[in-house]
């Protein structure tokens, strides 16, 4: 009986020999399965991210309040991947050679071998947390109106100033109820009304304020859905826009004085198709909109119209001296560069973000460069483009042309694909590059993924992007994307075509 007992007791242990043996001797054996598996478990956890994200955003755009269980998964998710994404770029260290490469470095492939083990076990650990059966709470909806990520940089210049002061002016006569704000493209009409909102809200001229951009191919059910989300609810009605129209109007007329901004407004809207009460029908609620074309304002039966020029040309070379760092001293007798700057800043016709794109285009350079940007302006013959002015394209083709990389040329193009005011997810960026063959010598997703964030992060240096609300997602000023398209169609980049309805499949590959 002692026997059999001494015998049990041996042969457990030499099952857990064994096992502990095998355990070590699979971290290399089973190295390179268990690097693939990992890989496969971090695109798995991306992805997941990807979609927790998307109805993170879907739900800050309802300013409802996000779940705290999600926020601290993300931030798990954030730093995990991250981990990864750097352990497998060093995993080629794992393969340094013994005998002139003839053999394997066990050492570090056991130590790696482990580590495998571990983020991986850690990864199948966030992917198991991650399904959840809601993401937010509804909040209460803010007193005025929603708070604005206003663009940077907006200057108190003498010409702004006086149509700033003016539209706050009109927005305060009980008579007065539709507002137009008129400018040729990248004049800085948002910008503009961007700030109003802000003198608006700071003043508590209303109750509520909501932005909405328009478009050249206006949705007016998607512009119900962005009102009723700024305002706190949701709309009912499916996809019956008179029903919704009902239904938004009615929610306008118990919201008390209420300021709608409609951006970018390239045709005549009826407001009572969309759900705007305004006149007689609600005094408490002004409406200002901003177009490229009078016309259009006018045909909105807009009361004033205020009209954003181009900045003074003293206004524009001190923008530009500001931001590209240029010394006041000397100007008195300038010397050929900065003559040769005062030439450009004047080429730049005044307009706000040609001024800020050939800024960063030339930041630093000698004045060779800049002697070929001015000789650029002055001898450029181009396509006509309804809306943007010649000068503004002649500065967006510089700021391309200038662009060292061929690959963040590309990945700029591939930008102008999606819809105008589109929010262009960084995700989606990271599978049209890999289906497309953006970048060369790239075999793996996280390797794309860092090459695409890198290339956005430059692109938004030189103002060819902007930022969107969530850091996630990127957006294309409409100027910058009618240039885009032209540039891609004259250039002859196949990858380019114009598109006004949002990407949903993966692009034919060639």
């Amino acid at each position: 009986m002692v026997e059999n007992f001494v015998l049990h007791i041996v042969k457990k242990i030499g099952e857990y020999l064994a096992a502990t043996v095998g355990r070590q001797f699979g971290y290399l054996i089973f190295y390179d399965r268990d690097i693939k598996n990992l890989e496969e478990q971090v695109q798995k956890l991306e992805d997941k991210r990807f979609r927790v994200q998307k109805s993170v955003k879907e739900a800050e755009t309802k300013r409802e309040t996000i779940a705290p269980d999600v926020e601290r998964w993300l931030t798990l998710v954030n730093k995990l991947i991250e981990e990864a994404t750097k352990f497998l770029e060093d995993e080629e260290n794992a393969n340094i050679g013994c005998l002139n490469g003839w053999c394997p470095n066990l050492k570090s492939r056991y130590s790696l071998s482990r580590k495998v083990t571990e983020k991986t076990e850690s990864v199948e650990k966030l992917l198991g947390e991650g399904d959840f059966s809601r993401v937010s709470y509804p909040a209460v909806a803010p007193t005025v109106g929603t708070t604005f990520a206003f663009t940077r940089g907006f200057k108190g210049f003498e010409s702004r100033r006086l149509t700033m002061n003016g539209i706050i002016e009109a927005l305060t006569d009980d008579s007065i109820y539709v507002i137009g704000i008129c400018g040729m493209g990248g004049v800085g009409k948002t910008t503009m009304v961007k700030e109003v909102a802000k003198k608006a809200e700071e003043k508590k001229m209303f109750d509520k304020i909501v932005m909405v951009v328009v478009s050249q191919n206006p949705d007016l059910i998607n512009i119900q859905g962005e009102m009723a989300k700024i305002l706190g609810f949701e709309l009912s009605g499916g996809n019956n826009l008179f029903a919704k129209a009902g239904e938004l109007g009615s929610r306008i007329l118990k919201a008390g004085r209420i300021l709608v901004i409609l951006d970018d407004v390239w045709k005549r809207l009826e407001l009572n198709d969309i759900g705007i009460p305004f006149g007689d029908n609600h005094k408490g609620c002004k409406i200002v909109m901003t177009s490229r074309n009078e016309d259009v304002c006018n045909g909105m039966d807009t009361q004033k119209n205020f009209k954003v020029g181009v900045l003074h040309e003293e206004e524009a070379w001190n923008l530009l001296k500001e931001m590209a760092g240029i010394s006041d001293e000397g100007t008195s007798h300038p010397t050929n560069l900065q003559l040769m700057q005062m030439a450009v800043a004047k080429e730049c016709g005044g307009l706000l973000i040609a001024i800020v794109i050939v800024e960063r285009a030339l930041r630093c350079k000698n004045k060779y460069s800049w002697d070929s940007a001015l000789e650029q302006f002055r001898k450029s013959v181009v396509k006509n483009i309804s809306g943007v002015d010649e000068k503004m394209f002649i500065s967006l083709e510089l700021s391309y042309d200038s662009l060292d990389r061929d690959e963040a040329k590309k990945c700029f193009l591939l930008c102008s694909l999606f819809p105008e005011d589109f929010d262009i997810s960084t995700e989606d960026l990271v599978r049209y590059a890999i289906r497309i063959e953006l970048f060369e010598r790239v075999d793996s997703v996280h390797q794309t993924r860092n090459r695409v964030h890198s290339l956005v992060v430059d692109l938004k240096k030189c103002y060819l992007l902007m930022e969107s609300e969530d850091a996630e997602w990127i957006k294309m000023h409409d100027v910058v994307r009618d240039v885009a398209i032209s540039i891609a169609s004259r250039k002859k980049h196949s990858i380019v075509v114009r598109c006004d309805e949002v990407l949903k499949e993966w692009p034919e590959k060639d």
